[in-house]
């Protein structure tokens, strides 16, 4: 009797509050009990009546919420979501709309909470399923987005969107061939699909496949002709890879049919940007935030071409918006950022490096330039340039920054020339390096002493962003171009190439010209140990624009640095020399990627110099 008794109760409670399936059980289990219990019976038949209304009720509203998420009527949509909250609470389809919209307004907990309810509801709809899968990719959690979209392949093998979507996931943790794989498998289901060629076309791009990564966008075209997105596409795939007229072109289609679309508009200032066009691409990235003020990533390539024009005052100005690029990784979060030069006498001061090796070098000699203002100066650098700075500054080096470490400022190391602006004072003397005097003996006692002795490198950081896109944009250059070395019988060539160089050296039949130093070249507590020793007793030196140039010319060596088209900001445009090191000659390609009029001008500047010793 009691337990019919709490039966009621539970099943009071279920149909109080709208969850009319629990309800319906438990009344079922009552007249298992007591078939002829009047209470149950009365309301099974209530509650057929009130779910066909409450269905019915749902069937009229449930429109008019997906209208007003259509046209972004937000604040409308969530009244409704307020109001039958309780009514609709077994309603899959519901849930699903109220993940889109909390979704929308960027609510991932919450979203997610809808999405999962939706599908403990229904479990087969699909929908929910991909939108939840959207919604982790949203918030870049790639690997869950992936398992949702797995797991609506299993349960739907021939959803077209779900491979797709699983592929653009695969694209973002670089896993290329499984993201091939989904896309050429949602293309076999439906071949007809724009989206999906568009999207077949990123994958083949970013695996450095041009002709198919082309041939994919251009059927995406051909299936709708109207789509922008793959005509700016098309101009991105011919700019990526060296081909700047077409990239031009197709620019130009996009920006005559949108013409204040701020992307059309930056993309038009990269093609320039990269064709030399410097003032053009300038005009193009205003021209972009006259629209969009707070496009960064145009802010940031604005500067940059307001450097390389020599610019410094608007250039390091702008420079300044780099903080604000996804590769900006902040130092010490509760330390104010140091603004001005006033009142820093016994003031803790933490500058600390944000960028490759050659940078750090470079802008070192600030550091102790800012050290003038009675300060005291702690100097984060990175771990392989510690001990050398440590013997070459009296200031504070440290690789790493203890957490009970006190400041009154930090400050990034490249942003100490906007304090030096007034007549381009940042332009003081390189920091001079301190050789270890036995090691400085060992390397001169190794290099012979009646040959002209040089150093080469010619490959910087793989992963650097201008060697990742390939020949033509890349500062490094070919070891084949350095062949005619082999001519000169008066010289020493010597290789300052870390890593496994080896092998390019026996491939460009260039081991008897080159010497290749034993792996226990710069194997030492600091990256260039030998280096600085070697190039300090070398009369030239010939490096690509990596650290090497920095560390040859911070010791007053010769320094001959082969440059591409359109150079790092620091070398400007046009001129051969630089007020970074004097003693630094630059050679430019005079168009993108041929290095031919480069070495031919090293070549000839070599034999005059070799024949005048």
């Amino acid at each position: 009797m009691n337990n019919v008794k709490n039966l009621i109760s539970n099943a009071k409670n279920s149909i109080r509050k709208n969850d009319f399936i629990s309800a319906e059980e438990v009344l079922s289990s009552i007249l298992r009990i007591e078939p002829n219990n009047t209470y149950a019976k009365k309301q099974i038949k209530k509650l057929k009546v009130d779910q066909t209304t409450n269905q019915k009720n749902f069937e009229q509203v449930f429109p008019l919420m997906v209208n007003l998420y259509q046209n972004l009527k937000f604040n409308d949509l969530e009244k409704y979501f307020k109001l039958y909250s309780d009514i609709f609470d077994h309603e899959a389809r519901f849930h699903n709309l109220r993940g889109l919209y909390l979704k929308n307004i960027n609510d991932y907990h919450l979203s997610q909470k809808s999405f999962e309810r939706a599908l403990e509801i229904d479990n087969k709809l699909f929908e929910a399923i991909n939108n939840l899968g959207n919604l982790h990719f949203q918030f870049r959690f790639f690997n869950k987005a992936i398992d949702t979209y797995s797991s609506l392949i299993k349960l739907c093998p021939e959803y077209a969107g779900a491979y797709s979507n699983r592929s653009t996931a695969f694209l973002e943790i670089h896993m290329f061939e499984k993201a091939l794989i989904d896309i050429n498998r949602a293309i076999s289901i439906e071949p007809n699909n724009f989206e999906y060629w568009y999207n077949k076309s990123s994958v083949h791009m970013l695996m450095n496949d041009f002709e198919n990564s082309l041939s994919s966008i251009n059927k995406s075209i051909e299936l709708n002709p109207k789509n922008l997105r793959a005509y700016n596409n098309k101009s991105y795939i011919f700019e990526e890879n060296g081909f700047l007229d077409e990239a031009y072109k197709y620019n130009e289609i996009c920006i005559r049919a949108e013409p204040n679309n701020p992307k059309y508009l930056y993309n038009k200032g990269s093609i320039l940007n990269r064709s030399g066009l410097l003032k053009e691409a300038e005009i193009a990235y205003l021209n972009c935030l006259k629209i969009n003020p707070n496009h960064t990533q145009a802010l940031w390539n604005l500067s940059n071409c307001q450097l390389l024009n020599g610019n410094y005052k608007d250039g390091f100005k702008n420079f300044e918006l780099r903080k604000k690029m996804p590769f900006w990784k902040e130092c010490k979060n509760d330390i104010p950022e140091l603004e001005s030069l006033n009142d820093l006498e016994n003031k803790k001061i933490l500058v600390y490096s944000e960028q490759g090796l050659g940078d750090t070098i470079q802008f070192s000699r600030l550091v102790n330039k800012l050290s003038s203002f009675n300060c005291s100066i702690t100097f984060q650098v990175q771990k392989p340039l510690k001990d050398l700075l440590k013997l070459s500054s009296k200031i504070k080096i440290v690789s790493e920054v203890r957490f009970e470490d006190k400041f009154d400022f930090k400050i990034p190391l490249l942003s100490l020339p906007k304090f030096f602006l007034e007549n381009e004072e940042f332009f003081v003397e390189p920091i001079q390096f301190k050789i270890d005097l036995k090691n400085d003996q060992k390397w001169r006692n190794n290099l012979p002493k009646d040959k002209f002795k040089i150093g080469i490198c010619w490959e910087g950081n793989a992963e650097h962003k201008d060697d990742k896109r390939g020949i033509k944009f890349s500062r490094s250059f070919p070891l084949e171009n350095l062949k005619f070395l082999k001519n000169i019988s008066q010289v020493y060539v010597v290789s300052l190439q870390k890593g496994n160089n080896s092998e390019q050296i026996n491939i460009n039949n260039l081991s008897s010209t080159i010497s290749h130093l034993d792996h226990d070249f710069d194997n030492h507590s600091y990256a260039f140990y030998d280096s600085v020793s070697i190039i300090k007793n070398l009369d030239l030196v010939i490096t690509c624009d990596t650290s090497i140039a920095h560390v040859a010319g911070s010791l007053g060596c010769e320094v001959w640095v082969p440059l591409k088209f359109v150079s790092d900001w620091r070398w400007l445009v046009k001129v051969n020399f630089t007020k970074w090191y004097p003693k630094m000659k630059l050679y430019r390609q005079k168009s993108l990627g041929n290095w031919d009029n480069v070495f031919k001008e090293i070549h000839n500047d070599l034999l005059i110099k070799v024949c005048s010793k």
